[in-house]
């Protein structure tokens, strides 16, 4: 029976690190991606781009959409509509999905199968929901409730912090910092609670360790693991100073553009530094 235990918990370990490794293998390919995309290479990043997804089973949002950007200037229109759908089937908004590519992709009767298409994603998410994600969305709402009090407003997101603050201490310590891959998108609250309230009501010393480990298992990505990392630095620290250092594993995955080059692709509506 020992032996038995033993064989599972080793299973489930490379189990663990197999899926990790794969996101940390998919960033490294979105780099790629992206290099070839600067040196106008469309044909080459959209075959890492695929090569990409086919290594995860939730790519982002925010990769969807560039390799979607890349099948409609490749003139793959069938492509570039799989990938919209792709997109919404992450949950992401349907007008914020139309509003940036009805332009490139007029037929209205491909937008309302779509909009079908974000419904059904929206029910089969909320419908998934754990008792995780029901938790966060109350401590969010609870937070705004605190911060729009006209009476006594110190008082309320006094009491209001220091009960997020127990709770998602616990959410992280029985389990992990819970983003994309565990609670996905819940039209906007997914991005809005990673962002607002986990990064600043979370207070645990071993804070790197847990977004370096959120990253490499898919639940943030590289770039909103830098940002949550340099802002839960300076709340855990109590400063305004940004770190001098910021972890490895995310500095492999993480790469800032700038220049020509880069500003061409953004006037073409990509976007290599969304957070999700």
């Amino acid at each position: 029976m020992k032996k038995i235990i033993i064989v599972f918990y080793c299973l489930i370990v490379c189990v663990c690190n197999v899926f990790a490794k794969n996101y940390i293998d998919y960033n490294i390919k979105i780099l790629k991606a992206q290099t070839y995309l600067l040196d106008t290479k469309f044909d080459s990043a959209l075959v890492v781009y695929k090569d990409a997804f086919n290594t995860v089973d939730k790519p982002f949002p925010k990769d969807i959409d560039n390799a979607t950007l890349v099948a409609y200037y490749l003139d793959s229109i069938d492509l570039m509509k799989n990938y919209i759908q792709k997109s919404l089937e992450t949950g992401k908004l349907y007008k914020r999905v139309k509003n940036k590519y009805s332009n490139y992709y007029k037929n209205k009767t491909f937008w309302k199968e779509m909009e079908v298409v974000y419904i059904k994603a929206c029910e089969r998410i909320e419908a998934k929901s754990d008792s995780i994600y029901l938790s966060l969305q109350e401590m969010f709402l609870n937070d705004q409730k605190a911060r729009k009090s006209v009476f006594n407003k110190k008082a309320k997101m006094k009491v209001v912090d220091s009960v997020n603050t127990i709770k998602l201490n616990r959410i992280v310590s029985e389990n992990y910092y819970p983003g994309f891959l565990t609670i996905g998108l819940h039209n906007a609250y997914n991005e809005i609670i990673i962002t607002d309230v986990l990064m600043l009501h979370l207070s645990v010393d071993n804070f790197e360790k847990i977004i370096v480990n959120a990253m490499t298992r898919g639940e943030v990505t590289p770039y909103m693991a830098c940002y949550i990392f340099i802002r839960q630095y300076k709340a855990n620290y109590k400063t305004t100073q940004e770190p001098e250092i910021i972890p490895d594993l995310i500095k492999k995955c993480l790469k800032y553009y700038k220049g020509e080059k880069y500003e061409q692709l953004q006037k073409k509506g990509f976007d290599f530094h969304a957070i999700i």
